[in-house]
């Protein structure tokens, strides 16, 4: 679990120092390192996992990042770490569009409220379920239902292979 905090500690440092932003907590909410540990034991169970095994960084400098939610796509696509797959979560009212971004996450990372750092990929609509790797052109430091949140956003470089499964239906946290 060290060496998961120790990577994240240097991909907020990273993100926060080119923004010229005051410095984010030292230490991660209870909350997040309850997650963090509840997500490994869910990936345990597989040979390879998109989010566990895949670094956030790259020896060139850029960020990986798995694309969940495509640009344009009114679905609210979740990545399940426990089952290895996106799911469904709701659709966004026809009047607002679709998602203006490729929206997904940073793997091996871990956000203030317990779920991956997010990822705003720039740039013409991706395939959702895939990596992609990019350079940060930014970061959104910002509160949300969850409380504060970052969120980086990264013009596309390369794209890479996953092969997490995907599902199409609703995942189990909506039918609550």
């Amino acid at each position: 679990m060290n060496r998961w905090l120790a990577r994240l500690a240097c991909l907020f440092s990273l993100t926060l120092h080119a923004q010229s932003v005051p410095a984010a907590p030292p230490v991660l909410p209870a909350v997040a390192v309850a997650q963090l540990s509840r997500s490994l034991d869910a990936a345990k169970p597989h040979a390879r996992h998109v989010w566990r095994d895949t670094p956030p960084l790259n020896a060139d400098g850029t960020v990986n990042g798995y694309v969940e939610i495509p640009r344009d796509d009114r679905r609210k696509w979740e990545f399940d770490i426990a089952v290895h797959e996106r799911t469904i979560d709701r659709m966004m009212p026809g009047a607002l569009g679709g998602y203006p971004v490729n929206y997904g996450f940073v793997p091996q990372t871990l956000s203030y409220d317990g779920d991956p750092f997010d990822i705003l990929v720039l740039g013409p609509p991706l395939t959702g379920g895939e990596l992609v790797r990019g350079v940060i052109v930014g970061v959104m430091r910002m509160e949300d239902e969850k409380g504060q949140a970052l969120r980086a956003q990264a013009r596309n470089t390369r794209r890479t292979r996953a092969r997490p499964r995907c599902a199409f239906g609703i995942s189990r946290s909506s039918r609550r």
